[in-house]
């Protein structure tokens, strides 16, 4: 059944964009809440993974129940449920994060899941009809314009609200007791609130709206069984098995799913682990997106004019194994905006492998139908996947450095061994103990990531009994950030000072190598005094001078240090090195996993080349 009549089609096809570009915002919010996660609810990276196995899977529970419901109840109305559903995860969100538990959380994800597999299921098929099946790819193609950009803003929206100051966080989380943690991570893992309370109001009214769109119940059975019968041969063919073209399909989708999910989805917590500040990092999902968006670009323009859809898949195939080769073995950020390139390979896999898959399958389109979006599982697994390769590499590599990083350690107890007093003396204790548990980690080869929990614990317990010594303690951080720069963003003072004032305190109060803080300090002092000149109001210079006398007072703790506060530092810039020993190995692995993408390309291409044709009836 085809529809090719423009103005049938034109409001059924507006429709259906709109309802791609809501799977599309609502799907790409994982490439935020991956990284987000992992610091809200101190994951590793295969448990921060688990955010898109909780999407994805729904796929393959509510596939074949979502074909049957729209079997049951038509179109139309499965669209309505799907959007309702995905309203309901969205409220799931609110005491998940009122409790920080992350199962809850993956819970309302796979709710939201669930809906978008009957939005799916119901809108796929949908572009496929809407006109001739040689046309599908680029109408497929246009609906993935609609879905890519709608996920490029929720990148950047949720990425601004999620990802600000997210790395900053995770700094000052090892120099924190338990219940300075726990209000820290309380904090963050509220701003996920207003953003989803407004995804459940709009999901929820377009549910009730849908049921009144000018969208016909499309009975596909009959029109099947009539197409079948006029197939040449198909007529003989009683069972789905008998097209083994199908299933080869749904696994090169699969493996599609799987690339495209960790393009979009890892490259955000890529771009963290190589050191940029989780602000910039948030919009890296879009990049990916905008290459997609070049791709599907391309695909309405060339296909079926100038290229097959078989061709265009083969080209995209190529591509994407020699940027995965580029993105493994090229350093630094470069490799950020290969992976990034990886969305222009992967734009024209989805519009050429659907109408390759479903070519001639007659009764069985609506079965094959459901089959290929259960093969959207691929999301679920193969991320998993590359998170397990990523830990298991990081913690290599970690055993692989831990010489040098114990005799990083070593030296660092000497210091604050050294230090005989009673001035903090139980904090420099359990500084003392962390260290000592780094040699027993080693010696014993314990597991890696004991290693690193023992360093990163006590690089902050060392930051933390430091910043105490010189009057820049955790009170004064507080007190300073609630009364100091949530007062100026109300006063008077330019929103560009304000925010320098926030990252050069910020980075001031999480400085590794001390030696440097006292520029920073000036820095931050200078700020003030600008932010005091500018400020017209009572309350705004009364709060700069209050933070001027705190931050002078940090100065002189600086340029007097005790000796406590001078071990700290030596302490402090030793113990830097094996953190950047940990890092380094960090940005290796995280470079080096996405080669298991590569025989996901390779099969993509096979089935590009040879797999489509399997099985199929000539003409």
């Amino acid at each position: 059944m085809s529809i090719e009549n423009k103005k049938s089609v034109l409001v059924p096809f507006l429709i259906i964009a709109g309802m791609f570009s809501i799977f599309g915002f609502v799907t790409w919010i994982n490439s935020v809440l991956i990284p987000f996660m992992k610091v809200v609810c101190e994951l590793t990276e295969t448990q921060a993974l688990l955010v898109a196995t909780a999407s994805y899977i729904s796929f393959v529970v509510m596939g074949l129940p979502a074909s049957f419901l729209i079997k049951k109840v038509g179109y139309r109305k499965g669209m309505s449920i799907g959007l309702a559903l995905m309203a309901v995860g969205a409220i799931i969100f609110i005491p998940a994060s009122g409790s920080r538990t992350y199962a809850m959380f993956l819970f309302g994800i796979f709710v939201q899941g669930a809906g978008m597999t009957i939005l799916q299921t119901a809108s796929n098929p949908y572009v496929t009809i809407l006109g001739s099946i040689e046309r599908a790819a680029q109408r497929i193609s246009i609906m993935g314009i609609c879905n890519k950009a709608a996920g490029a803003l929720a990148a950047v929206i949720l990425g601004s609200a999620l990802l600000s100051g997210i790395q900053q966080v995770q700094d000052v989380l090892p120099t924190l007791n338990d219940s300075e943690k726990a209000v820290m991570l309380a904090e963050s893992a509220s701003s996920v609130i207003t953003p989803y309370t407004i995804m459940a109001i709009v999901l929820a009214s377009l549910a009730v709206l849908i049921l009144f769109a000018p969208l016909p119940d499309l009975n596909l059975d009959k029109e099947d069984d009539e197409s079948d019968a006029d197939e040449k041969g198909s007529s003989k063919r009683t069972s789905i098995f008998q097209y083994p073209y199908l299933f080869l399909g749904v696994l090169a989708l699969f493996c599609y799913v799987g690339v495209e999910v960790m393009a979009i989805d890892t490259i955000a917590a890529y771009g963290i682990s190589l050191g940029m500040d989780g602000s910039v990092a948030s919009a890296f999902p879009s990049y990916t997106i905008m290459c997609m968006i070049v791709g599907y670009c391309l695909g309405i323009i060339l296909i079926p004019k100038f290229i097959s859809q078989a061709t265009a898949l083969r080209i995209s195939m190529i591509l994407g194994v020699l940027l995965v080769f580029g993105v493994v073995f090229t350093p630094g950020e470069i490799s950020i905006y290969l992976v990034a390139g990886l969305g222009l390979a992967n734009a024209l896999v989805w519009p050429a492998v659907w109408p390759l898959t479903l070519n001639k399958l007659g009764k069985f389109t609506k079965t094959a139908s459901a089959l290929l979006v259960m093969a959207i599982a691929g999301g679920a697994l193969i991320p998993l996947i590359y998170g397990a390769t990523l830990d298991n590499r990081k913690m290599a590599g970690v055993k692989k450095q831990s010489s040098p990083i114990l005799n990083v350690t070593n030296q660092t107890l000497s210091f604050t061994k050294s230090y005989d007093s009673d001035v903090q003396k139980e904090a420099v204790d359990t500084i003392n103990l962390k260290l000592d548990s780094v040699s027993i980690a080693i010696n014993d080869k314990i597991d890696a990531e004991k290693i690193v929990n023992h360093v990163n614990s006590a690089k902050g317990r060392i930051n933390k009994a430091y910043n105490k010594e010189i009057g820049f303690d955790s009170d004064f951080s507080n007190a300073l950030y609630k009364k100091l720069f949530k007062g100026l963003d109300q006063t008077s003072v330019t929103y560009e000072l304000v925010k320098s004032s926030k990252d050069v305190y910020a980075y001031s109060a999480n400085l590794s190598d001390k030696s440097m803080l006292p520029n920073a300090i000036d820095s931050i002092i200078g700020i003030l005094n600008e932010a005091k000149k500018e400020s017209t109001e009572d309350n705004g210079t009364e709060l700069v001078e209050d933070a001027l006398k705190k931050f002078q007072i940090v100065k002189t703790g600086l340029s007097e240090k005790s000796e406590l506060a001078s071990t700290l530092e030596k302490s402090s810039i030793k113990l830097y090195e094996a953190s950047e020993l940990i890092r380094d190995s960090s940005k290796k692995a995280s470079t080096f996993s996405y080669i298991i993408m590569l025989p996901l390309y390779l099969y993509i291409l096979f089935f590009a080349i040879k797999g489509h044709k399997i099985g199929l009836e000539k003409d």
